[in-house]
């Protein structure tokens, strides 16, 4: 299952993602969040989370007639960068940070995916997509 909210982040004139320079008078960016992705442990390494990552890209990009965002951002969790990466996302100026909430702490990686990146890797919105980079290959 996945969970997203509408957010905003705030980036310094200096940083980059997606090989673009951040506008020097924009400093707020309005943001898609993955609050929560899960797969069920029996299901995990057989490919359905790609397949989820997959519906979650077209439902974003459908999303994005109706409400304006510049990426998808996720914070993640360090056992899962090796996916969110696999799955196209990059790291946002390589920040990470400790989550203190629940009496633990558990370093989280700053993540993004550009909807110009999800269309130039072949997803549209839910009407007809690609899933060229992410193919469910059951296991």
């Amino acid at each position: 299952f996945y969970t997203v909210n509408t957010g905003q982040i705030s980036l310094e004139a200096t940083a980059t993602f997606q090989g673009s320079t951040v506008r020097p008078d924009v400093d707020i960016y309005p943001t898609v969040n993955l609050s929560y992705f899960a797969v069920d442990k029996a299901y995990q390494c057989k490919g359905y989370g790609k397949l989820i990552m997959a519906e979650l890209f077209a439902s974003v990009l459908a999303l994005q007639e109706h409400c304006g965002f510049s990426f998808i951002y996720v914070e993640s969790l360090n056992q899962s960068v090796e996916f969110y990466e696999s799955t196209g996302f990059n790291f946002l100026l390589h920040n990470y940070h400790e989550d203190r909430s629940n009496g633990f702490e558990r370093p989280t990686y700053d993540m993004f995916i550009s909807p110009r990146k999800l269309i130039d890797m072949g997803f549209y919105p839910h009407g007809g997509y690609k899933t060229r980079r992410l193919k469910y290959k059951p296991k």
